[in-house]
């Protein structure tokens, strides 16, 4: 499995890679190739030179373009892709049974 991760703050990027290092190690039967990208024009130089992933992991706000934009040129290329998006924000955060 290709996947692609996204996140413009690096220990956030570290813990997304951990966690997904955890999960690898319990499912020995996957194989997972993971690539980590600090800006989402970064993944979207690597998909428009014909990478191609199966799952990506968005942080959405990102400097410069937001994950949900590159998600959309990401999908426009590969429809089938997962994409999952990320967030330290409450503003885009999707809460459940969640009060203030």
């Amino acid at each position: 499995m290709q996947i692609a991760i996204c996140d413009d703050i690096q220990k956030d990027l570290a813990a997304i890679r951990v966690a997904l290092d955890t999960y690898a190690k319990a499912h020995p039967e996957l194989h997972f190739d993971i690539d980590e990208y600090g800006a989402a024009t970064d993944v979207l130089n690597a998909v428009e030179k014909g990478k191609i992933y199966d799952i990506a992991l968005l942080d959405i706000c990102i400097p410069g373009v937001l994950g949900t934009d590159a998600a959309e040129e990401m999908l426009a290329k590969s429809p089938d892709m997962g994409i999952v998006f990320l967030s330290t924000s409450v503003e885009y955060a999707a809460l459940s049974g969640w009060r203030s």
